[in-house]
């Protein structure tokens, strides 16, 4: 999964953060779906974070996120259903700094295996919001 270390080893997790998506002006996130590579013994999951633009809003420099997952759990994870992940984007706030409708998105994948010659892959995602 993560492949390269000081020994040349590969580790049997790992995670990606996306770059941030602006919607320019306040948006819901709605729902969004992944489409994903799943292989025997690996598995991917997938939190999504929400934040509002610091002022003046015109980028999301600075935004703190909190990543969710179903029902607004920071502790709960999007799973796989066959070779997608799909789920609604929580709506309203969350402590700490989880905010929607807002300006800001971004998702988090995680990445395990039961054997470094077999990784998943994270192929896409889509995102759906209305302003």
């Amino acid at each position: 999964i993560i492949e390269g270390g000081a020994d040349g080893s590969s580790d049997t997790t790992g995670s990606f953060e996306s770059s941030t998506m602006f919607a320019n002006s306040s948006a819901a996130f709605n729902n969004f779906t992944a489409n994903i590579t799943k292989p025997a013994g690996t598995d991917i999951q997938m939190q999504i974070a929400v934040a509002q633009a610091p002022p003046p809003g015109t980028s999301c420099d600075g935004a703190t996120y909190t990543f969710l997952g179903p029902n607004g759990n920071s502790t709960a994870y999007f799973t796989p259903n066959g070779e997608t992940i799909t789920g609604q984007v929580p709506f309203g706030s969350f402590s700490p700094s989880y905010q929607n409708p807002a300006q800001c998105f971004r998702y988090r994948a995680y990445f395990s295996t039961d054997d470094s010659s077999f990784t998943p892959y994270l192929n896409d995602i889509t995102v759906n919001y209305s302003q």
